[in-house]
């Protein structure tokens, strides 16, 4: 544990909650709501996966063997079995082995760490064209209305934004990026050190095509997206906006609409349906739409 406004704890501390964070935001849901519930199954996945120091996993160590899932029930190897079935001698020997090989993966891990802490870094130089992911820090004052959704809390919130195209290098430590339409009062020109590069993966995995985002139908010329959901709301000069996620779509695309376009262009089943939705996820009272009119 740490404090809110003065997190300074061992170093050991702070990885192990940084790598906490990250399990629980790929499963959390956007409104933060249900991450208490993913806390058990995080703590197991994390103390029976093997970490990098010390080449061994936490119950390894701690217990001087993994604990049975039902699939090493199912089907045991031969490492189980022996555990199971070792004098004790032969188990103090083997765990005596196993905390003499993690402290020497200790020390060849250090030894590593700071030959890459020290290493020069590589300078990249961005062109144009480009896609990068643009950092959350860089909302530090000026976060886009639209990415988050009610109840959701800073921490669980991605760490990158992305990815958006380079439109022109105003100077090698300046971009200019293209930034959705809904984000058109922020500036486009950012720092460098708030952006990475983004490694789509087609060398390592040339067969895998993630599906882009589906086509809009085309509806007395214009295009119409499908609705996912509703994830946050707000009242703007006393009338009703509804912060919508399109299906398919990255959350930088979020659009907040009136909701009287709503009522004109879904059903009326359908929007009463995502309007629940979002009031049983939100724990919202009925009389957040009390200005709907």
């Amino acid at each position: 544990m740490s404090t809110a406004n003065h997190p300074q704890t061992d170093g050991q501390t702070e990885r192990a909650n940084r790598t906490l964070e990250d399990m629980l935001r790929n499963f959390v849901s956007p409104h933060h709501d249900d991450w208490d519930e993913h806390l058990t199954a995080a703590e197991f996945a994390y103390n029976a996966s093997v970490q990098a120091s010390t080449g061994f996993s936490p119950f390894r160590l701690n217990y001087g063997q993994e604990p049975h899932t039902p699939l090493s029930l199912a089907a045991p190897t031969a490492g189980t079995a022996s555990a199971d079935s070792e004098t004790a001698p032969a188990f103090l020997e083997r765990m005596a082995r196993d905390i003499t090989a993690a402290k020497q993966h200790l020390l060849k891990a250090q030894e590593r760490q700071a030959k890459h802490a020290n290493a020069k870094r590589t300078e990249h130089t961005f062109h144009v064209g480009d896609q990068v992911y643009l950092a959350d820090s860089f909302f530090a004052h000026t976060s886009p209305s639209n990415a988050r959704a009610e109840h959701a809390t800073h921490k669980f919130t991605p760490r990158q934004h992305g990815p958006f195209k380079v439109l022109e290098v105003v100077t090698p430590v300046a971009l200019k990026l293209q930034f959705p339409e809904v984000w058109k009062n922020i500036h486009p020109v950012v720092h460098v050190s708030h952006v990475k590069l983004h490694n789509d993966g087609s060398a390592l995995f040339p067969t895998r095509n993630p599906a882009p985002p589906p086509d809009p139908d085309i509806i007395d010329g214009e295009a119409h997206y499908e609705v996912q959901e509703i994830r946050n709301h707000r009242f703007l000069r006393g009338a009703l906006q509804l912060q919508v996620k399109w299906k398919g779509h990255p959350d930088h695309e979020n659009s907040w609409l009136p909701y009287t376009q709503l009522q004109e262009d879904l059903s009326k089943g359908f929007l009463n349906k995502i309007v629940k939705a979002y009031e049983r996820r939100t724990k919202q009272p009925r009389t957040w739409m009390k200005l709907k009119s």
